[in-house]
């Protein structure tokens, strides 16, 4: 069970040290998304106790980062998407960060710190940094579906009839309102969408396909294909890419 990082140093640590290394068939089940904290602004130090500039980089500073001779620092989210509408670099000790949380969201500042090398001060910073950006997005349990009698999955791929803005944001609203369906993606090409849905039994999963997946707007063709077993499920997402 994942739960938001329980901080030793209160909420507001902006007081520490100078930044030292201090040395069953069928159970697909949700995956962690989560809503980003509100935190403050604060500066964020390296390793070595160098304070990093303050507020989010130019993209001329960004782009200098990326030289042969410097530092490589890799946006994670593109400017378009991210929700500050910015380029976020991350550097490697936000990659440990990232990575040591994705195993364990239950750390607390102190032994997130220990684990990363990092005194805690500016271990607290570079998490506060990571979550107000939205790199971080949350902390949730990751629930076993077979517990709560979701013993039943299915992946459905939608055709749709009509292509137009109205109708693919009308069916988009309405699939996010639809309990069942923990994921939904919008893919190229045919078939135009692919929910994942999850129900206790068959019959269940008949209803939900008559009574509510095949009158959302603009739906043409359903076909589905059942779960028979998750190979990868819920696996951390890889931080050791450039």
């Amino acid at each position: 069970m994942r739960q938001p990082l329980r901080d030793e140093q209160g909420a507001d640590d902006d007081h520490g040290g100078a930044g030292e290394p201090a040395d069953g068939a069928g159970g697909r089940r949700t995956r962690v998304q989560d809503g980003a904290g509100e935190l403050a602004e604060a500066g964020i130090e390296d390793g070595a106790g160098q304070q990093e500039s303050q507020g989010p980089p130019s993209i001329a500073a960004f782009h200098a980062n990326l030289s042969p001779t410097g530092p490589k620092m890799v946006p994670t989210i593109p400017p378009e998407t991210s929700p500050h509408g910015r380029i976020f670099p991350v550097d490697a000790i936000d990659r440990k960060i990232l990575a040591e949380l994705q195993h364990e969201g239950r750390l607390t500042i102190t032994e997130l710190a220990e684990k990363i090398g990092l005194s805690v001060s500016p271990c607290h910073r570079r998490l506060r940094e990571l979550e107000r950006s939205g790199v971080i997005l949350g902390y949730r349990a990751i629930v076993n579906a077979a517990a709560l009698g979701l013993t039943f999955q299915a992946l459905v791929f939608v055709t749709m009839r009509q292509e137009d803005r109205d109708t693919l944001l009308g069916f988009e609203h309405a699939v996010t309102l639809i309990p069942e369906v923990p994921h939904a993606q919008r893919l190229f090409g045919d078939p135009d969408y692919l929910p994942h849905v999850v129900t206790p039994d068959l019959a269940a999963y008949a209803r939900l396909e008559d009574e509510t997946l095949a009158a959302l707007p603009g739906v043409q063709r359903l076909n589905s294909t059942l779960v028979m077993k998750h190979i990868v499920n819920d696996r951390p997402l890889p931080t050791t890419h450039a």
